[in-house]
């Protein structure tokens, strides 16, 4: 597989052109562009006629589903505090994180999978809420930092709190594409939406 470097310098030689970490780049092709502009427009280009040319990045924003976790006294806030329909103690509005700020993801493949079950025993549909934040570690998916990207709602079989379904992320291009499965059945629920970096 063939590696090529872009190199944005607005001086007559770039001084690593020659070296990289410290070893002569024999087996990697190098490309010169003196006008960041053009370099810039160019891989822009390139990128619109084939998104995989990029094939690995790193996320300028940490994303995730809002959710509902177990209730910490001392830890969570009393406005936050609810009971579920088999008497559980819970904490809503959780920002449960998927992909990390600065995290590295390769395009087109699946991030960590991660699965839900409904609140109430009665529910017919999960609407999931996908949310991006600024922070690194988000708390509450209403915190000034976190930005609601999309919902997606599943509709699921059945009845009681124990019914699953599992949601992944994959970043591909400038979209973030959305999986939600219902263990039980098997159906497939999906969605895309731009995600912002």
């Amino acid at each position: 597989m063939s590696q090529l470097f872009l190199w944005l310098v607005d001086f007559p030689s770039p001084p690593c052109s020659k070296m990289l970490y410290g070893r002569p780049c024999r087996t990697k092709e190098s490309l010169y562009q003196q006008t960041q502009g053009l370099a810039v427009l160019k891989g822009a280009v390139i990128f619109g006629h084939n998104p995989s040319v990029i094939q690995e990045r790193r996320c300028r924003y940490t994303y995730g589903v809002k959710t509902s976790v177990p209730f910490k006294a001392g830890v969570h806030p009393e406005a936050k505090k609810f009971v579920d329909d088999d008497g559980d103690v819970l904490c809503a509005d959780v920002f449960d994180r998927h992909v990390k700020i600065g995290q590295s993801v390769e395009y087109g493949m699946s991030q960590v999978t991660k699965s839900y079950v409904p609140t109430s025993k009665d529910s017919k549909a999960m609407v999931f809420s996908f949310y991006a934040s600024d922070q690194a570690e988000p708390t509450f998916v209403t915190d000034q930092s976190s930005t609601l990207l999309e919902k997606l709602t599943v509709d699921i079989g059945g009845s009681g709190t124990d019914r699953s379904v599992s949601v992944q992320m994959t970043f591909s291009g400038t979209e973030l594409k959305v999986e939600a499965v219902e263990q039980q059945t098997g159906k497939k629920t999906k969605a895309k939406f731009d995600f912002l970096g």
